[in-house]
């Protein structure tokens, strides 16, 4: 399966997600920048309220690309246990939590987040590679007491997709394919998404 764009794999993502539509103790968070359209086109679906949640990722040393763990916009962070530069970790730590804050005032427009006590949070990405920044936005839901966690993304590398599985109540993935290479591959058009597409779709437009 290959999806013809976000809009495509949102659309195919809500259907999936049909039981909670017009849910009113349920909210969908898109993680930016391409969870954000993937999350604006479930939400419209389902006629429910679409917020975001920021996390970043934490580049290796010599592979910025290749995540070794993320950090979320209030601090918590998923490292992965086998990295020993402690300092090479913090330094990354502070500077990615720093931009996570900053994309957060920016998206909300320094507004915090909703209450999401007792609500059941829908988490959506264009998809899952490493898992590392959902992970992070798992750990900072988790304490914010919520009802339920679900997991929602188009595509997801299998390893990861347990990963995140098991730290939340439910997961919905369209696509695991065993040979996985690349959350775009799974896409005709991924256009990087910019900070101004962004607010547009949190603006709902």
């Amino acid at each position: 399966m290959i999806f013809k764009d976000r809009r495509e794999a949102g659309l195919k993502l809500a259907t999936a997600l049909k039981k909670y539509e017009k849910d009113s103790e349920t909210v969908v968070l898109g993680l930016p920048r391409g969870g954000v359209e993937v999350a604006f086109y479930v939400s419209q679906e389902l006629n429910l309220p679409l917020d975001v949640i920021v996390s970043r990722k934490i580049g290796a040393p010599f592979n910025p690309e290749f995540a070794i763990g993320a950090v979320s916009e209030d601090g918590e962070a998923v490292i992965n246990e086998e990295m020993e530069d402690l300092q090479y970790i913090e330094k990354e730590r502070k500077k990615e939590e720093e931009e996570a804050r900053r994309r957060a005032r920016v998206y909300r427009k320094k507004k915090e987040l909703p209450d999401l006590v007792g609500k059941t949070v829908i988490l959506v990405d264009d998809g899952i590679a490493t898992g590392a920044t959902m992970e992070a936005v798992i750990k900072s839901v988790k304490k914010r007491n919520v009802g339920k966690i679900v997991i929602a993304v188009p595509v997801a590398a299998p390893d990861s997709l347990k990963a995140v599985e098991d730290k939340a109540d439910e997961a919905v993935c369209l696509l695991s394919p065993a040979f996985f290479t690349a959350v775009g591959a799974f896409y005709e058009n991924f256009e990087q998404l910019d900070d101004k597409k962004v607010l547009r779709f949190l603006k709902g437009k």
